[in-house]
């Protein structure tokens, strides 16, 4: 695996991460999600990192096996252009129901040598 790839992948890794410690054992709601504006601005953000990255991923390696590619980067390109129509429902949908199986696999891949 090329040292660009463990970093995107890295970089994925770590945006879950953070965003998972931005609720701290709460419940992943739409209303704990905007009870602070600046924790919704820094998981925006981090979305679009996650999109990017993957972007980039499926650009080096389009076998990669990671789920839900296209959703992962239409939502990075949903959140960057669309900006004033971004639903809280899709982005507490997303942290609750895809990151799970996205942090599985990108943890997987960064354990193979």
């Amino acid at each position: 695996m090329s040292r660009k790839i463990k970093k995107y992948l890295f970089d994925v890794l770590t945006c879950i991460n953070e965003v998972e410690s931005f609720f701290d054992g709460n419940d992943i709601t739409i209303e704990y999600l905007t009870s602070d504006r600046k924790t919704l601005r820094a998981v925006e953000r981090n979305l679009e990192i996650i999109g990017e990255a993957t972007k980039r991923l499926i650009k080096l390696d389009p076998e990669i096996p990671i789920s839900d590619v296209n959703e992962i980067i239409g939502a990075r390109n949903y959140i960057a252009h669309e900006y004033e129509s971004v639903s809280y429902i899709i982005i507490t949908r997303t942290i609750r129901d895809h990151f799970p199986l996205l942090k599985k696999e990108v943890t997987k891949l960064l354990e193979e040598k």
